[in-house]
């Protein structure tokens, strides 16, 4: 069980080591505290971002929101097809990437692409990139978690049906909605692209993020439109904080 806190107190380590690094000549950074006060700039900025979006912006978003809707009639199909069409071979991929959207192991994985930075001559970019995504990952999972307390929709293999939402309620279990690991993923791979001008980088990393989404709705932990939800919201997270940043 110890093991699994091990990249979270990593990262924890490594975000306090890197705060020197980060506002040495970074942006506008000039300090570690103002790198710390980007948490509640970021969030606000999030917040608020609706109240600036353009008539395109609302558009995407409707889009969005009704394709969400539009999938949680077809939920239970979805699964019922992923579910018959198991392998030992999806078996095997599934558990291999699936913790690639674990929080604590991209939090890790960050950590190590900050302290990697310490060990090249790009550690400005390099560490930047990970606290950032820490960030990212730390802003968009305090958001999920309210979402998924707030719907309380029962996962699939609880067995009660892709229309059992207890918005509300004291159903603490209940935490389909939105998926949390292709959340993480989906805005890891969003940061990483940012930050790296290598085509294939976007192409290797949206991958595993789709690799991850697809592996939650294999292994009956979320239904096809919980991932979809995430998969947005990791992204639009991740474009948002790190909005005008150039490399």
């Amino acid at each position: 069980m110890f093991n699994k806190f091990i990249p979270g107190l990593f990262a924890l380590i490594s975000l306090i080591n890197g705060f020197d690094i980060y506002a040495q000549d970074i942006g506008t950074c000039k300090s570690n505290m103002l790198y710390a006060r980007s948490y509640i700039t970021d969030t606000k900025h999030i917040v608020k971002a609706p109240l600036k979006w353009k008539p395109a912006q609302f558009a995407a978003a409707g889009l969005l929101v009704g394709g969400v809707m539009l999938l949680t009639q077809y939920d239970t199909q979805i699964a019922d097809w992923v579910q018959q069409h198991k392998s030992p071979a999806s078996h095997r991929v599934s558990r291999i990437i699936e913790p690639l959207g674990n929080e604590l192991v991209v939090l890790g994985g960050s950590a190590a692409l900050c302290s990697l930075g310490l060990l090249t001559n790009k550690k400005n970019k390099t560490t930047f990139a990970g606290m950032q995504n820490i960030k990212t990952v730390l802003i968009s999972s305090a958001f999920i978690f309210g979402l998924k307390h707030l719907t309380h929709r029962a996962r699939p293999q609880m067995n009660q049906g892709s229309n059992a939402w207890y918005p509300l309620s004291d159903r603490w279990d209940f935490t389909s909605f939105p998926s949390g690991h292709t959340t993480f993923a989906f805005a890891t791979a969003t940061t990483l692209s940012q930050f790296s001008r290598k085509k294939i980088v976007p192409v290797i990393a949206y991958s595993i993020a789709a690799g991850v989404a697809l592996s939650r709705i294999h292994d009956n932990k979320h239904w096809s439109s919980d991932v979809l939800a995430g998969a947005a919201i990791g992204t639009a997270f991740s474009l948002t904080i790190n909005r005008g940043v150039k490399y």
